[in-house]
């Protein structure tokens, strides 16, 4: 057994010895079995609860989900839509004309199933948005073969910002606590909320020959950004300015990335490459001197290292495989976590790949056009494979915000973009998640990035100030699984 493999184990006993048993009885087709037992235990994990899973004939539940003959001896009764089965077992998606609206404090929240009785089937609607189904129902994908938020629920019920996952949770702690039973939520250590920086490396030099030629022949010489003569000329100079300067932006960039960091007591993921297989790759040497620096910086500095896949990778087994283990090999330990290459994520086969590579984190699944919620949640979830009706081993800590969504997709100014991120970080504070923030290494490049370093800096300041915990992906994890 490899050492990771048990620790793995050794976690999760000591999680389980430290959780609540509550004993389950679910009534559903069983075409809904494994989904809702899926879903349910994701809804109970944050809140210190672990699943005794009855079987049907079965009395004496603390929680029943099912048909109309519910339980009426069990402490919690969960409202039951018959048609979830229709929509699981078709692999359909939910008409946007029966969504419906709850008000819960104040507020309204999508409801995507209600029972016969009216009642809002939480489980129903947790599995359907948590586990990708609008993804999976969706056929159209942008050029880069992405889910587009633009034909999400969360575009089409302007909810981009509204973690339903969470707030069904939050109903569900409400039951329990008017049941009787005493919830302990997960906390990071000592805070209730987690930052998590990351930073994706597409590039370790900004002025290799392709961008030379850019700027000397495309802009300078063609005109191609259409800008007046005295833009093209005003461009020429910052190009010449930095292509003089001694080292190189993107380099400088992860140094500081670090620096201004650590002196936040905060650690981060840095997410390096280790192939090139077409034209939206950029290879760079992980045998380097400065890489060896790098990964010596991080280890001392408590960063983490996790891989960022090829553009193909997301489809090719081969590439995933041999690119965790090259970047193995040169870090010296265990890669735990993933995010893909420009967000590309398809179900079931990039899911599959990362469980079968050995991966134990993913943190792609955010929007590549807007900041908020893909999977409608902030809280770390493990990944369920609705082609294989099964959950895997993988966790999603779901990320939220990416420097690139905000100015270039959504035409944020500093300002503007430092608003949206305090926007989402309020709510991964309201839930107890964390916050997922990608950054990549252009910032302080004020030519082609003007702005993002002074979001970066703005950003880990106002989490300082907060007082949140500011983490890497796999030592907040660890610590929230170890919470209680």
């Amino acid at each position: 057994m490899a050492r990771g493999d048990l620790a793995c184990q050794r976690r999760t006993r000591r999680e389980d010895e430290a959780m609540t048993r509550v004993r389950i009885r679910l009534d559903v087709p069983d075409s809904l079995l494994n989904v809702s037992r899926w879903v349910i235990d994701a809804l109970l994990y944050p809140l210190g609860f672990e699943a005794v899973w009855l079987d049907s004939g079965e009395h004496d539940a603390d929680i029943h989900y099912g048909g109309n003959d519910a339980d009426k001896s069990a402490r919690v009764v969960f409202g039951f839509a018959a048609n979830a089965a229709e929509v699981y077992s078709r692999r359909c998606a939910v008409d946007l004309t029966d969504v419906t609206w709850a008000d819960w404090g104040g507020e309204r929240w999508p409801v995507l199933f209600r029972s016969d009785r009216g009642e809002p089937d939480l489980v129903a609607s947790a599995w359907y948005l948590l586990c990708g189904w609008q993804e999976m129902t969706t056929q159209a994908r942008d050029d880069k073969g992405r889910f587009r938020y633009e034909d999400s629920l969360q575009s089409k019920l302007s909810i981009p910002l509204v973690p339903a996952v969470d707030g069904y949770r939050e109903q569900v702690k409400q039951m329990l606590i008017d049941a009787g039973f005493q919830v302990r939520q997960r906390r990071w250590g000592d805070a209730s909320w987690v930052v998590c920086p990351t930073v994706d490396v597409d590039y370790l030099k900004k002025w290799r020959p392709g961008m030379v030629y850019r700027e000397v022949v495309q802009n300078l010489a063609l005109g191609r950004r259409d800008d007046p003569l005295h833009g093209r000329l005003k461009r020429a100079r910052q190009f010449a300015s930095q292509f003089v300067r001694r080292g190189d932006l993107y380099r400088d960039s992860l140094r500081r990335i670090i620096e201004v960091i650590g002196a936040s007591d905060g650690t981060a993921t840095i997410f390096l490459k280790a192939g090139a297989h077409g034209p939206h790759d950029v290879a760079y040497p992980l045998d380097g001197g400065f890489v060896c620096r790098l990964v010596t910086s991080c280890r001392e500095a408590g960063f983490e290292i996790g891989l960022h896949p090829s553009y193909f990778a997301s489809q090719h087994p081969d590439y995933m495989r041999r690119e965790r283990i090259l970047l193995t090999d040169v870090v010296g330990e265990t890669i735990r976590s993933v995010r893909q290459h420009y967000l590309r994520y398809s179900i079931p086969t990039t899911l599959r790949l990362h469980a079968e590579s050995g991966f134990e984190i993913d943190s792609t699944l955010g929007f590549a056009e807007h900041e908020g919620f893909r999977r409608c949640t902030c809280v770390p979830y493990r990944l369920f494979d609705p082609y294989a009706d099964k959950a895997t081993g993988v966790w999603e800590m779901p990320l939220t915000v990416m420097d690139g969504t905000l100015f270039n997709r959504r035409h944020l100014g500093a300002d503007g973009a430092v608003g949206a991120t305090s926007q989402v970080m309020d709510l991964c504070e309201r839930f107890g998640g964390c916050a997922v923030l990608l950054w990549h290494n252009v910032l302080w490049d004020e030519m082609d990035a003007p702005g993002w370093a002074q979001h970066f800096e703005r950003t880990v300041t106002e989490a300082r100030h907060r007082g949140v915990g500011i983490s890497a992906l796999g030592s907040a994890l660890d610590a929230w699984r170890q919470s209680l």
